[in-house]
């Protein structure tokens, strides 16, 4: 029985998956959401009910309406010099990127 549950522990282990901290979706709907960092799947009060458990409308004491808004960020950033090639030519390196 014991090499049994040895060998199912290492199985278990083998076999399980990548874990992760944090929230993957960039959608802040509701005030509540945001305050407890997008933990609300099943504690929904506000209007954010809609997006996150639907269910939890039913638990709305009066009607509330919830504005949200996201943020964006595009930055372009340059480094003169910063590619060469083997003759000795440089150029610029540049790149841009869009943060939400």
């Amino acid at each position: 029985m014991l090499r049994a549950s040895a060998v199912l522990v290492v199985a278990v282990l083998l076999v399980s998956g990548e874990a992760k901290a944090g929230n993957t979706d960039d959608v802040v709907a509701g005030s509540d959401v945001a305050l407890t960092g997008g933990a609300v799947v099943a504690n929904v009060h506000t209007g954010g009910a809609m997006w996150f458990n639907p269910a939890g409308v039913a638990r709305l004491d009066s009607r509330s309406v919830d504005l949200t808004g996201a943020v964006l960020s595009y930055t372009i950033s340059s480094a003169p010099g910063s590619i060469s090639s083997e003759s000795g030519e440089q150029s610029e390196g540049s790149y841009s990127a869009l943060q939400a």
